[in-house]
């Protein structure tokens, strides 16, 4: 049976937009004391969240990083705004995963074979272990996926393709996504890990806010992080700020 994830308040911490300070300044935290002004500025930078979502970074290299998280305590917990819901995938439903993901997805190329190259292995589990994210009509409009891996020996659990369409990116979606995933693996493993790419900055720093931190036997990890610094200032990326 799919489980259904109500909505409830948006915590104000959740604003996509207002927790990312970029070293240029350009995104930096507004406060204004009226409200409608304070809308309209919002709004902007929402949108441009959304642009940085589907390009790389200018002038930066779009390097593939690993992130981990050596254990599973103290997940972020996040409320699903009025609404959108989150429910479980469905049988035969891997049709609407491919949909999402190429529309939403910037720099992979998704053909109709990927679901099956992804996952028709274990094709048992996708109802326990991915979600979609809906609209209140309940349109799918994005998925995220609880998985596993094999790493040296162990099984880590895996945060897996993030997906959002982009008419719906820039509004905080992905935390209440992350919140259900993590809590997922949370049942069946005691650290996890996800990949990703530095073009990727506002889902990098949503990674950094669940515990995730830089995994530097990856390739290239000193310079790829080195440049997200550049561009993103976080309390677990001080060290590679003050290279810069």
């Amino acid at each position: 049976m799919s489980e259904v994830f109500l909505p409830g308040h948006f915590p104000q911490e959740t604003s996509p937009i207002e927790q990312i300070s970029f070293r240029d300044g350009t995104a930096s935290k507004y406060s204004c004391g009226f409200s409608g002004v304070y809308a309209i500025l919002r709004s902007i930078k929402t949108v441009f969240q959304s642009s940085i979502f589907r390009t790389p970074t200018p002038n930066m290299k779009n390097y593939s990083v690993r992130m981990i998280r050596e254990n599973m305590e103290n997940i972020p917990q996040f409320s699903i705004p009025e609404g959108f819901a989150i429910r479980n995938y469905r049988w035969n439903e891997g049709h609407i995963w491919t949909r999402i993901l190429q529309a939403g997805e910037p720099y992979a190329e998704i053909d109709d074979e990927l679901f099956d190259r992804e996952f028709k292995r274990h094709l048992s589990v996708m109802e326990d272990r991915s979600f979609y994210l809906t609209t209140d009509t309940g349109e799918e409009i994005g998925t995220i996926t609880a998985w596993w891996q094999d790493r040296d020996g162990e099984v880590w659990g895996q945060i897996h393709w993030v997906v959002i369409h982009p008419d719906y990116q820039g509004h905080g979606l992905s935390k209440p996504m992350m919140t259900v995933a993590m809590e997922r693996l949370k049942r069946s493993h005691e650290r996890c890990f996800l990949g990703t790419s530095t073009g990727r900055i506002p889902a990098i720093k949503v990674y950094l806010d669940f515990g995730f931190t830089p995994d530097m036997s990856h390739e290239n990890s000193q310079e790829a992080w080195t440049e997200v610094a550049s561009v993103l200032e976080h309390p677990s990326l001080a060290s590679f700020q003050k290279l810069l």
